[in-house]
């Protein structure tokens, strides 16, 4: 996983933990999880635009879910990012960076069902499932939405 895909789900995974709480500000997310703010700046403008998130202006504005967490699961946030459940050049369609010729690579199909797999598995584990890891790991004083920790 890149660094963005991480920093995403470990933010989605925090609104997820305190979602019915209202608008997280999101330099408190970015305190909380050690997550350079402008960076994740950029990746809540991308969960926004895919509607995984909404935001609010103001004193007491923020980022939250714009769905319940049982109902988005990771493989949604990583497609939100843009780069997909797992970028690999041998599974997704298009060139392959070794080869030529797809049809002539021997290993393809096999990066293909990898591909499959990993990406119906991430399709099962909802942010409902990470929040609650989270919490059980760390209790809920990372989750207030005050920022403060």
């Amino acid at each position: 996983m890149t660094a963005r895909e991480r920093y995403a789900v470990r933010a989605m995974a925090v609104l997820a933990a305190g979602y019915g709480n209202g608008p997280r500000p999101l330099p408190s997310v970015a305190a909380d999880e050690g997550i350079p703010f402008g960076y994740l700046e950029h990746i809540a403008q991308r969960l926004r635009r895919s509607g995984l998130v909404r935001s609010t202006r103001g004193a007491f504005g923020g980022y939250e879910l714009a769905r319940s967490p049982e109902d988005i699961t990771v493989a949604d946030v990583l497609r939100a990012i843009g780069e997909g459940v797992i970028p690999a050049d041998c599974g997704a369609a298009g060139n392959c960076y070794y080869h030529d010729r797809l049809d002539e690579c021997v290993t393809r199909p096999i990066w293909q069902d990898i591909q499959s797999q990993v990406e119906e598995s991430l399709s099962r584990v909802t942010l409902a499932t990470v929040a609650k890891r989270i919490e059980a790991n760390s209790g809920t004083e990372r989750v207030r939405g005050d920022g403060s920790s």
